[in-house]
């Protein structure tokens, strides 16, 4: 005879036990699964939220940069049309 475990003729106690323990097995792995699932999504949600935030930041940088730029631009030709009535004056 065989004393190995695989060798043993299973009784109704061994395989009900075997089930039960299959069972609790999968509800653990379901509950890891669904643990996961929401971390994962969790991560997505932050990441997304993130990059938002960053584009949002460098959209703003960007304008504001482009606000001094005009202004910039602005007192510049100012400052032309003063020399060219300064020089036209001048003459």
């Amino acid at each position: 005879m065989c004393s190995s475990r695989w060798c043993r003729q299973s009784t109704a106690e061994s395989w009900a036990q075997f089930n039960h323990d299959n069972v609790t097995r999968a509800e653990h792995e379901r509950m890891a699964s669904i643990q996961m699932r929401t971390l994962s999504d969790n991560i997505l949600h932050d990441t997304a939220r993130d990059v938002r935030e960053q584009a949002d930041a460098a959209d703003n940088a960007l304008e504001r940069r482009v606000r001094e730029m005009e202004d910039c631009k602005a007192k510049l030709m100012d400052n032309l049309r003063k020399v060219s009535f300064t020089a036209d004056l001048s003459s």
